[in-house]
């Protein structure tokens, strides 16, 4: 569909102020997954007052909003995601974080805010030849939100047909959109251990079986999956983030527990160094003699995105950003996102937007007590998802 690059440009820049004060809002009231009760029914009041059907409670907190095209057969969709991260903001802000230890922290403010406003312009422009779904998301950092969406029905009646997604990304100065084509995030999975010994006096370790000695094997034996079991041109990882033994210095415990993530760059080669991991701790604990119980948990799939989606998003940011802005990511990161479960559901594409200063040359990056974006990336955010929109048309 044509339009009007100037005419979006003076669109955008005439709600911009509105679509900051919603953002800073948002920072200043941040709230984690699942516990999204403010942040829905500040985006539900936006809703509102434009005039904007919405369906509210979805997948716990969610929000999707609906704007019929004249087929209202068709739809196309957006995800913004609403949750925040258990951090404690570091900044001085004068919208700092107002909420003890809880922090948006990966962007999802801004994200929200971009969405709405793209809402409030696309609203503006209808009646469009195809309606729009705006997925308000709960809970991506936590269970999965995207994956409820959808089993909850939000992308029938009508059938989504395409999806879109940006992320806010401080490796990049304001104003950069980076896009890849096909396989851009990791799918991931847990693993949980627990070693069953028995306990002992720390001086008789013989009287007992110290389940720590076979974790600490199974830890180290774990690495080598990515070395030695796999191909050297895949790429996957596996980190184990929390390891627990014991309650005092002369006391072999009854019991060690470890856990961690298992990322891959697609779903098949993660659940494979995930059932090689179960696989190593098993027959460790054999050897030791331990008992042991292991879980594996399949999280999020392979971000896959659509390569004639990417190619047509290069086009409109060449248009409403500039050529010098578009980047082109060279390789996938190990990184996940359950917008992965949009992506699996029909042609998507999920694209970074840069947000860090002109003059910063060290910005602080995502998940990070001092993350402090520039608020011009959600003229860019919103350029590119209603530019990208309508080309779609």
């Amino acid at each position: 569909m044509e339009y009007n690059v100037q005419k979006l440009k003076d669109s955008v820049n005439a709600i911009f102020d509105e679509i900051v004060a919603i953002r800073r809002d948002l920072h200043m009231h941040p709230e984690l997954g699942q516990q999204e009760v403010r942040t829905s029914k500040l985006v539900q009041d936006k809703l509102d007052e434009w005039g904007i059907k919405h369906w509210d409670e979805v997948a716990g907190h969610g929000v999707v909003a609906y704007i019929p095209g004249t087929d209202e057969t068709r739809a196309f969709g957006v995800r913004g995601d609403m949750d925040a991260l258990p951090i404690q903001e570091v900044t001085e802000s004068p919208f700092k974080s107002v909420v003890p230890g809880v922090m948006h922290a990966c962007g999802h403010d801004v994200h929200t805010a971009i969405l709405l406003g793209t809402a409030k312009l696309i609203k503006d422009m209808s009646p469009l030849p195809v309606g729009v779904k705006f997925f308000f998301q709960p809970s991506e950092e936590t269970i999965g939100g995207a994956d409820q969406m959808i089993k909850a029905g939000f992308m029938e009646n009508p059938k989504v047909e395409k999806m879109l997604a940006l992320h806010i990304s401080p490796n990049f100065k304001v104003g950069v959109c980076e896009i890849m084509p096909g396989p851009m995030n990791a799918a991931c999975a847990s693993i949980n251990v627990k070693v069953i010994g028995k306990s002992a006096h720390g001086a008789y370790p013989h009287k007992g079986l110290d389940p720590l000695i076979p974790a600490c094997a199974m830890v180290m034996e774990i690495q080598s999956i990515i070395s030695r079991l796999m191909d050297p041109f895949d790429a996957g990882l596996v980190t184990i983030g929390n390891f627990h033994s014991g309650t005092k210095d002369n006391v072999i415990p009854a019991y060690t527990t470890f856990s961690g993530t298992v990322r891959g760059t697609s779903t098949e080669l993660c659940m494979d160094i995930a059932n090689k991991a179960k696989r190593i701790c098993e027959n460790t604990a054999a050897a030791y003699g331990a008992g042991i119980e292991v879980e594996v948990e399949q999280g999020y799939p392979a971000l896959i995105n659509t390569v004639e989606m990417a190619e047509l998003l290069r086009d409109v940011c060449t248009k409403v950003l500039g050529k010098e802005f578009v980047h082109y990511k060279p390789r996938p990161t190990l990184g996940a996102d359950d917008f992965a479960f949009f992506s699996s559901s029909c042609p998507s594409i999920y694209y970074n937007l840069g947000t860090a200063r002109p003059d910063d040359d060290n910005p602080a990056l995502l998940h990070d007590e001092k993350l402090d974006v520039d608020e011009n990336c959600m003229i860019n955010g919103m350029l590119s998802e209603v530019g990208m929109l309508l080309e779609m048309m």
